[in-house]
């Protein structure tokens, strides 16, 4: 069983989960989301760049700030690509890509996106012309309150 099906004593792992992997970080529907990226990415004539996550192309960030913000100035001095979508596996992470980009002076040929929805990540998705487009906030506690109520 998943760390994250222990503690919420919900239904039992996502079937390939991996031990130490959160629930749904090995579910079909990650897989999916991904394989959805990688199509929009080239559909959109994109470099797509996946931040602390297992997916490639992947850039550890350790899903702190400052080491996302080192590595993703690193890519963006090699990278020639004049569209990016970043996906991030936290708003630390994302917010790290969002200041590299905007200090090469980059940040109007990229689209950001991190998890967790973050105070910091909220006040910048409010920020004009941010690269910074999506923060996705999960609540798996909520999905085991509704099937208690069913």
């Amino acid at each position: 069983m998943c760390p994250r099906a222990e503690t919420l004593r919900a239904a039992p792992a996502t079937p390939g989960c991996r031990p130490g992997w959160p629930q749904g970080q090995d579910s079909s529907f990650a897989r999916e989301v991904h394989a959805r990226l990688v199509r929009a990415a080239a559909r959109a004539n994109a470099e797509l760049i996946v931040v602390d996550n297992r997916y490639q192309p992947k850039i550890d960030g350790d899903g702190q700030f400052k080491t996302s913000l080192d590595k993703v100035r690193r890519h963006l001095r090699q990278s020639k690509a004049k569209h990016v979508l970043v996906g991030a596996a936290n708003d630390p992470s994302a917010l790290g890509a969002v200041r590299a980009f905007q200090e090469a002076g980059r940040e109007r040929t990229c689209a950001i996106a991190g998890q967790n929805a973050e105070p910091d990540a909220r006040a910048e998705l409010r920020e004009p012309r941010t690269p910074f487009v999506a923060s996705v906030a999960y609540f798996p506690e909520r999905a085991v309150e509704v099937r208690k109520t069913r």
